[in-house]
């Protein structure tokens, strides 16, 4: 392999000067400039500090300081701001009373066999169980099919509970003949009683696409949900939507969805609470927002029902904007000292993957390290260790950066920040 020997003799060069970060001080400093980068908006970033109580086991939590770090290969695909994940649905659920209730309508498929699953929402339904040949099917036309007509399969509440599949006690299903056809059905005969009917077209080009725009929010940030409901090759469908957001602790906050120019339904949502419960911890924790969009289709209902969950975090401490080369016992490690903001005490981590130039000008990662220490609340600091190894590790050199920037509330299992480029690390021009 030939190579540009200027260019490769600048590599050799950078690399010398950082891998010779022995220890902190006024030499080392004129050797390298270290620069925090500015975050941007698809960052997370806390905006304000929340003063959480400490977990009932903080007491088992450790108290020492940890750096440590590893190399990776170069030709690792990393994504240091992964896109959100997206639920597909091909169904939807119907809650019923049907001691005041009539018919339950069921929106069939126009292609393929569909599923019926019935679930007994008290528990004296649970307990009698549900028999499927008292209920009739009535087709689009009119045609009462009874005693299991219509029905290809039939799973009653023994079955299910023998597979042990995770439906709750009592649940009962039916697959519905694919030769009926589709349109709207009547659903006659359900005992009294109160019933979650959920409907199941596991072959329909229809399918509902719902995400949250972050993975991680903190209390107080406003959550971004898009839906979109897809017909195959036919492209996003016209509807209505109707939405709530969950918290971990049972409150549930409206989402009113909206369709935007490009043809996706967004709703924003803050989400807030109390000064109370964002103290507690009471609104940190996995919650969930829940769509469903009803449509029309060449004459025929669509229904369908999606949730997907999101991480909330009470932002108890925040990167305070310094950075400086730090102090290290190990003969070439790269030590980067983070000024960090605690609201609480907690054991606090900070996280990154060196990334270095090859000989093509192309940015390859390197390496990974962590470091965590027990803070007190107000100014402190947290030390993240690069090994020597990692610095020229593969052949890479000069200029390099620290992606997937990250501090953790180690102490609440909270994620506080994550920028997708953090640090710029370069010889210094001075």
């Amino acid at each position: 392999m030939r190579h540009n020997l200027p260019t490769l003799f600048r590599r050799t060069l950078s690399a010398v000067l950082l891998t010779g970060l022995v220890t902190a001080g006024a030499a080392t400093a004129q050797n390298v400039d270290v620069t925090l980068l500015p975050a941007t908006d698809a960052d997370l970033v806390p905006r304000q500090l929340v003063a959480a109580n400490l977990p009932m086991r903080a007491a088992d939590v450790p108290r020492e300081s940890v750096v440590f770090s590893w190399p990776i290969a170069a030709d690792t695909v990393l994504d240091a701001r992964p896109a959100p994940f997206v639920q597909e649905s091909r169904e939807y659920l119907i809650e019923v009373d049907a001691t005041r209730e009539g018919n339950v309508p069921l929106y069939a498929p126009a292609v393929g066999e569909w599923l019926v699953r019935i679930s007994p929402l008290g528990a004296d339904e649970a307990s009698q169980g549900l028999d499927l040949r008292n209920l009739t099917l009535i087709t689009p036309d009119g045609r009462a099919l009874a005693d299991g007509a219509g029905m290809a399969q039939m799973f009653d509440a023994g079955a299910l509970a023998a597979a042990d599949l995770p439906f709750p006690r009592g649940t009962a299903a039916f697959r519905v003949d694919a030769s009926l056809g589709g349109g709207t059905y009547q659903l006659a005969g359900l005992p009294p009683g109160r019933f979650l009917v959920n409907v199941v077209a596991p072959e329909s080009p229809r399918v509902l696409r719902l995400n949250a725009v972050r993975a991680d929010h903190h209390v107080g940030d406003v959550l971004t949900a898009e839906v979109r409901l897809v017909d195959g090759d036919a492209g996003v469908l016209a509807g209505r939507v109707d939405g709530y957001v969950t918290s971990p602790t049972g409150d549930v906050l409206p989402a009113t969805f909206a369709r935007d120019e490009d043809g996706v339904y967004r709703a924003r949502v803050t989400i807030d609470g109390s000064a109370e419960a964002s103290a507690a911890g009471g609104r940190a924790g996995l919650w969930q927002v829940h769509a469903r969009m009803d449509a029309r289709v060449a004459g025929a209902t669509v229904v369908r029902h999606a949730h997907v969950g999101f991480a909330v975090t009470a932002p108890t401490a925040a990167l305070d904007g310094t950075l400086a080369l730090a102090p290290t016992e190990t003969k070439g490690a790269l030590a980067l000292r983070f000024g960090v903001r605690a609201a609480v005490e907690g054991r606090y981590e900070v996280r990154g993957v060196l990334y270095g130039t090859d000989a093509q000008g192309a940015m390859r990662p390197a390496a990974v390290a962590h470091g965590a220490v027990w803070l007190n609340a107000g100014a402190g600091a947290v030390d993240l260790v690069f090994d020597p190894k990692s610095l020229t590790h593969a052949g890479l050199g000069a200029p390099y950066e620290v992606r997937d920037l990250r501090l953790q509330d180690q102490t609440r299992m909270g994620l506080l920040h994550r920028q997708a480029r953090g640090v710029r690390i370069q010889p210094s021009e001075r």
